[in-house]
């Protein structure tokens, strides 16, 4: 495992380049047209009357030019975040040649634009290093550090606020029988835990239970009533848990985990269950033990 993420550790430092010189692709952009490995080539529209012609020609040589790529689009923020997730999984001693590196590129701002997604652990550390091998820049980059916090911290109340609306609007979809609405809130690799042992469904195989639960105006209505959410360091990612009530079935509790796909917070897993009074466990255990038989 050492040996991997050292061999990791030096690969990175190419990437720390790209990722600064170049951002992240945005959102919109032809991973094809991008040159990214792998692309599959994407069929146009057919070519009506009057349709543009994706071959150009110069019309005084008369030869053919090669179509224009679309404009890849930088994304520092999006940068920071994959430079984060990476240097979260290095040593100290490792990914601080890293930051000092991309700070090179981007300017002390930019590098604590990483530092303020690590875990705080790993930050001190890294802070650490960074006095050792450039002493000189350390009140530089602890002042964009502090910068760099409050404005994630703002960041990170709003990727909070769209995560519990999507949540919210996932189970109002449901109450309404909207089954695009509730299905296009989830991530194209979802899972999904009923309360029944059963109930163990992926994306395909909910889907078809949705079809068959859903009509317009009628799904089934699960009243988030306390709901505690955490984000990832990232920002990418996200879990919790809450309280549901049921006028069926009463308190049921909710966890699941969103993630960022997209740039949009899509429901990657949830599973639901009964809330079982300690008092009465052991009754309920019986219960379920007699109805398997």
């Amino acid at each position: 495992m050492e040996q991997r993420v050292t061999a990791t550790a030096s690969g990175l430092l190419g990437s720390v380049l790209v990722l600064s010189l170049t951002g992240c692709m945005g959102p919109g952009v032809d991973p094809q047209a991008a040159g990214g490995a792998g692309a599959e080539p994407r069929s146009g529209p057919a070519q009506g009357p009057g349709a543009a012609d994706p071959t150009l020609v110069d019309p005084v040589a008369g030869a053919e030019a090669a179509p224009q790529s679309p404009e890849v689009t930088p994304d520092p923020q999006a940068a920071a975040r994959q430079m984060a997730e990476m240097i979260g999984l290095l040593k100290e001693a490792e990914g601080a040649p890293l930051i000092a590196a991309y700070a090179e590129s981007n300017g002390v701002d930019g590098a604590a634009e990483i530092l303020v997604r690590l875990d705080p652990e790993l930050r001190s550390k890294l802070i650490r290093e960074l006095q050792k091998s450039h002493p000189d820049d350390v009140a530089e980059y602890m002042e964009a550090l502090a910068t760099a916090a409050a404005e994630a911290a703002l960041s990170a109340e709003q990727l909070r606020e769209e995560a519990n609306r999507v949540i919210d609007d996932w189970h109002t979809a449901a109450a309404r029988g909207d089954r695009d609405g509730y299905l296009g809130s989830m991530a194209p690799d979802a899972r999904f835990l009923g309360t029944d042992s059963t109930e163990r469904w992926d994306l395909e195989q909910f889907t078809s239970y949705v079809n068959e639960h859903f009509e317009p105006g009628s799904g089934w209505t699960f009243l988030p009533a306390e709901r505690v959410l955490q984000l990832s360091a990232s920002g990418n990612s996200a879990w919790f848990d809450e309280r549901l009530a049921s006028e069926s079935y009463g308190e049921l509790r909710g966890t699941g985990v969103l993630e960022r796909v997209g740039g949009a917070w899509k429901v990657a897993h949830y599973s639901m269950t009964f809330t079982v009074p300690n008092d009465v466990a052991a009754d309920v255990v019986d219960a379920v033990s007699r109805s398997s038989q």
